[in-house]
């Protein structure tokens, strides 16, 4: 299909090898990549057996800078600068010193801009790190564990998108059709606007429930949720 080659040298600069078999021959791979626009880091895993996917699960969590330092931080634990807001120029403070597994980031101000440096998210092995950090609440900053939280950075707990988007349903209904149509039909899968306006990705005609960007967007420096799910199947043969 069209992108595919593209697509497939992306999954391999940005996806993590690791599978584990089953006494029943079930294998099961993960990948974690940089995903919506390069702002996230999303993780799956993908089970395979007999040459069928049998089961896969999708998470996202959001990167540090979603965080911000308020007023009642500590002077010396934060860092000042402009970010780019939805096309906007904002002021705002990170914390000052961000650890996750053996990465250390630090908020610097470049050029005028804001930003945190100490790692390349295009690696896996960084995005693997740090997904899983969140996880076991494990990313400390400036020392802290409290603040930057799976409850804080995990798009399944922090409420991601209030009542105008509806995060995991959208990820529920990418995975079931991952499931059930495979990557290739997928990765295929169409965009379409009905009489109201609402866009929502279809499979052979069918719609899959999913109506967010990135079901299988092709993008330079980050993955569509499809395309991480394809490169946890991979990793699991």
């Amino acid at each position: 299909m069209k992108n595919t080659n593209k697509l497939m040298m992306i999954l391999g600069a940005a996806t993590l090898l690791a599978s584990c078999g089953g006494a029943n021959g079930a294998k099961t791979g993960e990948a974690y990549a940089l995903c919506h626009g390069g702002s996230y880091v999303a993780g799956a895993t993908v089970t395979v057996e007999g040459g069928k996917v049998t089961a896969a699960t999708l998470g996202e969590v959001c990167l540090p800078s979603y965080i911000t330092a308020d007023e009642a931080v500590d002077a010396e634990k934060k860092v000042t600068g402009t970010i780019m807001d939805h096309g906007a120029e904002k002021e705002v403070s990170y914390y000052k010193e961000v650890k996750f597994g053996s990465y250390t980031l630090t908020a610097t101000v470049k050029d005028g801009a804001l930003s945190y440096e100490g790692a390349d998210w295009s690696k896996a092995e960084v995005c693997s790190a740090y997904y899983k950090a969140v996880m076991a609440n494990d990313v400390a900053a400036c020392g802290d564990k409290t603040i930057m939280t799976k409850a804080a950075l995990s798009k399944d707990e922090n409420g991601y998108g209030g009542e105008r988007f509806n995060w995991k349903s959208n990820r529920d209904a990418t995975v079931d059709a991952y499931v059930k149509y495979g990557s290739e039909k997928c990765l295929a899968a169409t965009q379409v606007e009905d009489e109201a306006g609402k866009k929502y990705w279809t499979v052979d005609g069918v719609s899959t429930g999913s109506t967010w960007t990135d079901f299988n967007k092709i993008a330079d420096g980050y993955l569509s949720y499809i395309a991480v799910l394809t490169a946890a199947e991979a990793n699991a043969k």
